[in-house]
């Protein structure tokens, strides 16, 4: 089965990178056909070390393509006290948050990751491998990172 992939109509006016991110699911869909997304357990630690933003918040609306949280402690990256993710969801390439976690009301631990990794333009999208989970399943987590600190204002 060939993945379809619809490059990003021109006629919308949105920030370039918006308009590449049908190209970049494209790019993960394909390879999750030819290679199938395989997940292998990692640790806290190696979690933590290999993405760029890890977070503690509460998601409070999900709108424009958008989910955004209430963020209360932040491990890893810069982060405010509002944060938006791409509302992007896993469907078959292991790129984006599990479907069942997208729900307001929801306290996520989140591991994220900038794409495309070194560009200016670009975003911050976590994957079904990383440890991004239900605060309430991340007690190993927690207890790994340690208290954390404060979004910045």
């Amino acid at each position: 089965m060939e993945p379809y992939c619809i490059p990003p109509v021109k006629q919308f006016t949105m920030h370039k990178f918006a308009q590449r991110i049908p190209l970049i699911a494209c790019a993960v869909l394909s390879a999750s056909v030819a290679f199938g997304c395989s997940c292998v357990g990692v640790s806290v630690d190696d979690a933590k070390k290999s993405a760029d933003l890890v977070f503690r918040g509460t998601i409070t609306a999900i709108s424009g393509g958008k989910i955004w949280f209430r963020v209360d402690r932040v491990w890893r990256g810069r982060v405010g006290q509002t944060f938006d993710m791409p509302d992007f969801r896993e469907g078959a390439a292991c790129l984006g948050f599990w479907p069942a976690l997208v729900k307001v009301g929801n306290d996520l631990l989140v591991y994220a990751q900038w794409l495309p990794p070194g560009s200016r333009e670009g975003d911050y999208f976590t994957s079904i491998c990383t440890r991004t989970r239900l605060a309430s399943a991340a007690g190993e987590d927690f207890s790994a990172l340690g208290r954390g600190k404060p979004p910045h204002p």
